[in-house]
């Protein structure tokens, strides 16, 4: 744009003036940046000028509206140097991301979610999809749940939801706060984040602590990366699986430190194609395929790898568990390599009569009937310590 500055001299009269061309920002301010106009092009005697110039030196000349080629131009990311009207609502936590959710996701090209930062307190959300482009949440501090133990939203705390290209970056972290709720015993707990109909998506360099249920859930999705995730929890918090994945194909979990008070990963029908590499798990319930046959027509569960991983101090190592009176299902070409175990209760475990409280009659009434699950498992390497 135009910047016009006018000076004038000690009688007020204008003696001098000068246009220069900015990019007008979201806090200039009048009698502060600027004193004078500001005008979308340059005064008409500096156009004659140039155009003067232009045709004695048989320039080339090209014409671009500056104003709306710095509205309308191909941007990466939307940056707020001050937070917009209407985003900041006192009785709305949370507005502020799904404001700029909405923005981003709607912007031809994608565009960056950036959370500074700081601790920020957000009520449940789903941010939802489909976007004109891909989505970058770079969470540098630390977004808060509220200390409800139930959530009117139901189980998700942050819900992404048919979004493809989707990465999610650190170094900050969510924060469940989850020790309100764990006495509790609620089924209205929140998992953490759950990524549902997502696809090409990659979670790194986050921390996720103290969920109220699961940290992290993938249900209907496909190539979904984990790197360099940190999951904490204590260890006798209940049902804070850090990654559960269910109906998924070609998910990648590495490079991440894992202890918690369930299992560090776990597989629910459905899941194919799942790696697992250079997983560190303890405390924890170790990692498992399971629990299956609890619903009838339950997809299959198969290549599965863990490979390159340690498990300290977790009840058990490596897991393959079935509901007692289960519905039939198959699980097959799973590898287990080069695992190491310290301090661990059940190393390798095949369970085909799992049940929460078998001695409990009117828990399980059928724990001594089930169906035979099949499953081929390729083969060990697993190096014990105590």
């Amino acid at each position: 744009m135009g910047l016009q500055k006018l000076k004038p001299n000690e009688k007020g009269e204008v003696v001098k003036q000068k246009t220069r061309l900015v990019a007008k920002g979201y806090v200039q301010k009048q009698g502060v940046d600027f004193k004078e106009v500001f005008a979308p092009v340059a005064r008409l005697n500096q156009s004659a000028f140039l155009l003067a110039i232009v045709a004695h030196f048989s320039w080339e000349v090209h014409h671009m509206d500056v104003k709306s080629a710095f509205l309308n131009g191909e941007l990466k990311e939307t940056v707020y140097v001050r937070q917009p009207p209407g985003f900041l609502d006192n009785g709305n936590p949370g507005k502020a991301l799904s404001s700029t959710w909405r923005e981003a996701c709607g912007h031809n090209g994608g565009g960056v979610v950036l959370v500074l930062e700081g601790r920020f307190l957000v009520l449940p959300l789903v941010l939802e999809g489909p976007c004109k482009g891909s989505i970058d949440l770079n969470i540098k501090g630390e977004l808060l749940t509220p200390v409800a133990k139930n959530f009117a939203i139901g189980e998700y705390w942050l819900s992404i939801y048919q979004v493809d290209n989707f990465f999610v970056e650190g170094p900050g972290g969510l924060n469940g706060g989850g020790s309100s709720t764990w006495s509790s015993n609620t089924s209205k707990r929140p998992i953490t984040m759950k990524l549902f109909n997502v696809n090409t998506a990659t979670i790194a360099n986050i921390t996720s602590s103290n969920s109220k249920l699961f940290h992290f859930a993938v249900h209907g999705c496909r190539d979904v990366t984990f790197d360099h995730v940190t999951v904490i929890a204590p260890a006798d918090s209940p049902n804070t699986d850090a990654i559960h994945v269910s109906n998924s194909s070609g998910v990648n979990i590495m490079h991440s430190v894992i202890g918690t008070g369930d299992d560090c990963i776990s597989l629910g029908p459905g899941s194919k194609f799942i790696n697992m590499t250079d997983v560190q798990c303890g405390p924890g319930h170790g990692i498992s395929i399971g629990s299956l046959g609890k619903y009838p027509n339950e997809e299959d569960v198969s290549e599965v790898t863990v490979r390159n991983s340690t498990f300290v101090g977790t009840t058990n190592g490596v897991r393959i568990k079935t509901w007692s009176s289960s519905f039939s299902s198959v699980v097959s070409k799973i590898a287990f390599i080069n695992l190491q175990m310290k301090d661990v209760k059940n190393p390798i475990i095949m369970n085909q009569k799992y049940c929460l409280d078998c001695d409990n009659i009117y828990v399980c009434l059928d724990c001594d009937k089930h169906k035979c699950c099949l499953w081929s498992t390729e083969y060990f390497k697993v190096k014990f310590e105590t």
